[in-house]
């Protein structure tokens, strides 16, 4: 009796466990490394991306290696955006992102001035089509 409610406790949990990943299987993620035009990686950039259907927002920043990792996005069509002071503002749109999969979106910032600078021009964008 006891191997049978033990065989029954590990069923359970196999069938809870299985239920959890088929669930977190319907989302994608979004990842890249930022650089800057020499190649160097770029730390603590404000990375924004934005499902341009529902309007959802998520803001990360880069890590010490220049990493970012945008986890539990739903499927659709993506912005992402970067903004670091000494840098023009990155944006690509259209990206588009599939249930379950990962998208790399790197991001090579050039240096300028940020917009709202006194002496700065009109702001400085960017923008790289969708691969």
């Amino acid at each position: 009796m006891q191997q049978r409610a033990a065989f029954c406790s590990i069923l359970l949990a196999l069938t809870v466990l299985a239920g959890t990943s088929t669930a977190q299987s319907n989302l994608g993620r979004i990842v890249g490394t930022v650089r800057d035009s020499s190649g160097a990686i770029v730390p603590d950039v404000k990375v924004t991306v934005a499902n341009e259907g529902t309007g959802l927002v998520r803001e990360f920043h880069s890590t010490a290696t220049g990493n970012y990792e945008v986890p539990n996005l739903v499927p659709g069509l993506y912005r992402v955006e970067a903004q670091h002071t000494g840098f023009k503002h990155f944006l690509r749109q259209g990206v588009p992102l599939d249930t379950g999969r990962t998208v790399r979106v790197d991001i090579d910032l050039e240096v300028g001035r940020r917009p709202g600078h006194p002496d700065a021009p009109a702001p400085d964008v960017v923008n790289q089509p969708a691969a």
